[in-house]
């Protein structure tokens, strides 16, 4: 008897994580950072999506809720873009009819020249 219910609880385990493999989407840019020499300096970069669902949507590509590229009854596709960024910007999957987000991804920008600060020594107050 006990058997039986370790069984049927693996089981029921294993299919319920199943069902949410099967939602998961990939999402994919490309490069996902981009470098600069002032941390105030807008990057100009080449972005290459690339998505893949399980079941035919409409879908969305959005940057800031503006919409990129659009594919109908699509389970993937490819898209580059000419972005300029200047901070760390999100770019969403989203199905078309619904406006639910399936998955995002990131673009984060690094500086190459970091205002480096010198640490005291000395605290404030101290006499010598």
């Amino acid at each position: 008897m006990f058997f039986r219910y370790c069984l049927c609880f693996i089981l029921c385990a294993f299919n319920s994580a199943g069902v949410a493999a099967q939602q998961k989407a990939h999402f994919q840019l490309a490069p996902a950072v981009c470098m600069v020499q002032n941390s105030d300096d807008v990057c100009q970069v080449d972005v290459n999506f690339e998505w893949q669902i399980k079941k035919a949507e409409d879908v969305c590509i959005l940057r800031d809720q503006t919409p990129l590229k659009c594919w109908q009854n699509a389970t993937e596709g490819r898209f580059s873009y000419k972005a300029d960024v200047q901070f760390g910007t999100v770019y969403s999957l989203v199905n078309r009819k619904t406006g639910k987000q399936i998955a995002s991804a990131k673009i984060k920008v690094q500086s190459s020249n970091t205002k480096s600060q010198r640490r005291r020594l000395r605290t404030p107050w101290s006499f010598f």
